[in-house]
């Protein structure tokens, strides 16, 4: 009974001890075993405040705001390592990490194990957050979204990617995956299986573009949309940033200006050479044409580097080169009356035409090869089989036959007035006191007074003109006049019977002229010469 009296009398002292503890505040240094009604702190506003050599380290405040190195803490947890000066944090903060020198919140965890900070809401403890060191992306960085989706990423290469693991540039933005591997020299990656556009927004009164640059220059080129000289149209720039070529809002091509006047406006420099204009080239073949205007308004054709003629700015009359010092191995042309004598004009309908079409005057190549083969071309190279005819020349061919035909006529010519004159002398012989009945130029007194055709006609240097002049009383010359009947020289006649007058072409200029046989000043007969330089 004496020992279960002294045993009760214990456990009630222990029992008053810690119900004295815990209402006085006394703490055992070595530990405390506490029934769960023990209090740590202050019984009012004060806050609680904790030293280390005498200094105050940490402050928990009326409420409830503990500040580690700072004494009034403005958040449930502030950590402070010096003020950051007047900065008022966010009033809705829970953590505040205050420093007046370099500030940084280090998470630590071995190789291949993740870390970060999670964000949660009352649908999802884990709907987002910022992680490090995935195992699937080890040394990268993930931001995460709705769920927790991984919508960008920061590896360890320093590639960034939106909608992407494995971005494949430094920044690389996927909607949907195509498949295809970008260019490896890209630097940014947009990437969808649908329509996929990159869109720079800006007002109407401002421009928007991209630029590139090198060393020389940070914007030595570019593409720019509304610009101030082309609104609401885009300019192609390079060689410095000049613009060299721009697509108006109406949808005109403008290179070598800024407000094309057409569908495609080409401003070129005044050098005449192939590297202006408009340019069409068979890179295979290497041939080429160039399509460029004179500085006289004349629309000028070259090919492979040969300028070949121009159309006039005045009546859009097309001229091929025809100079001299442009040609060689020059020859006469052969006769060609007969062959052009030959030549059948048509009437016909292409194919494709309809019979009510009006129908086309022309010729059959075919048929002209076989007699002027130099006319037509054959051909096959572009994959067709046509025959083709150089229309220009039928007008060349058919100068040649006139000037045949005219040489034909004037020595017919020649013939009749001779058979006049053996008609004439016949008549004289038959009856001397009749009239002449047959006088081409009715001049009796100089009745058998003739001239010649000059050769050579046309002349270079010089030509003969020859005549006939009868024994008559009276004066006689030979007139040269201008294709306009001016006078231009007179050279007298003194010979009777056949005689001749030489002419040199430095007295006259190229062109065509006149000769006239006077007698007595009355024309007797008329010739044509040409002169040629």
């Amino acid at each position: 009974m004496k020992n279960a009296r002294i045993s009760l009398t214990v456990i009630i002292s222990i029992l008053v001890c810690q119900i004295s503890m815990a209402q006085s505040g006394s703490w055992n240094k070595a530990g405390n075993s506490l029934s769960g009604t023990e209090k740590l702190g202050s019984t009012n506003s004060r806050p609680v405040r904790f030293f280390t050599n005498n200094l105050q380290r940490m402050t928990l405040d009326a409420e409830g705001k503990l500040g580690i190195g700072a004494l009034a803490p403005k958040a449930k947890l502030h950590l402070s390592r010096g003020g950051s000066g007047v900065l008022t944090p966010f009033s809705g903060s829970t953590l505040i990490v205050e420093s007046d020198q370099n500030n940084f919140i280090s998470l630590l965890n071995p190789s291949g194990k993740g870390s970060g900070i999670l964000f949660g809401n009352g649908n999802n403890a884990q709907d987002g957050g910022i992680i490090f060191d995935n195992p699937v992306l080890p040394r990268s960085l993930q931001f995460k979204v709705g769920s927790s989706i991984t919508q960008l990423v920061v590896t360890h290469l320093g590639q960034v990617g939106v909608g992407t693991l494995v971005p494949k540039a430094k920044l690389h933005v996927l909607k949907s995956n195509t498949g295809i591997s970008p260019n490896d020299n890209a630097n940014l990656v947009v990437e969808s299986t649908g329509s996929n556009f990159i869109n720079l927004l800006t007002p109407s009164t401002t421009n928007s573009g991209i630029l590139f640059g090198n060393n020389l220059n940070s914007s030595d080129g570019g593409i720019i949309y509304n610009s101030g000289s082309t609104p609401r149209g885009l300019q192609f720039n390079t060689g410095g940033n000049s613009t060299r070529m721009v697509v108006a809002s109406n949808g005109f091509v403008g290179i070598g200006t800024r407000t094309p006047a057409s569908e495609l406006h080409i401003v070129h420099s005044n050098t005449n050479n192939a590297t202006i204009g408009l340019r069409l080239e068979n890179g295979p073949a290497n041939k080429h044409w160039v399509f460029f205007t004179g500085a006289g308004g004349g629309m000028n054709l070259s090919a492979n580097g040969q300028f070949k003629g121009f159309f006039s700015p005045d009546g859009g009359d097309y001229f091929a080169t025809s100079d001299a010092r442009a040609k060689k191995d020059i020859l006469k042309a052969p006769a060609v009356l007969e062959k052009v004598l030959q030549l059948e004009v048509k009437q016909y309908h292409f194919l494709g035409e309809q019979s009510s079409d009006k129908k086309h005057y022309g010729m059959l190549a075919q048929e002209v090869e076989k007699l002027f083969p130099e006319m037509v071309a054959h051909k096959t190279d572009d994959g067709q089989d046509r025959y083709f005819v150089n229309q220009s020349t039928y007008g060349v061919v058919a100068l040649k036959a006139i000037q045949e035909q005219q040489q034909t006529i004037e020595k017919q010519q020649l013939e009749i007035a001779e058979l006049r004159t053996i008609v004439r002398d016949l008549q004289a012989a038959i009856n001397p006191k009749a009239p002449a009945t047959i006088s081409p130029n009715k001049v009796e007194t100089g009745a058998g007074a003739r001239l010649l055709q000059n050769a050579p006609n046309p002349f270079h240097t010089e030509t003969s003109i020859r005549y006939y002049l009868p024994e008559i009383k009276g004066s006689a010359a030979i007139g040269i006049l201008s294709s306009d009947g001016q006078v231009i020289k007179t050279y007298p006649v003194t010979q009777k019977g056949n005689g001749q007058v030489m002419i040199k072409s430095g007295e006259l200029t190229a062109g065509t002229y006149y000769y006239i046989l006077k007698l007595n000043g009355e024309k007797v007969d008329t010739k044509r010469m040409i002169v040629v330089k």
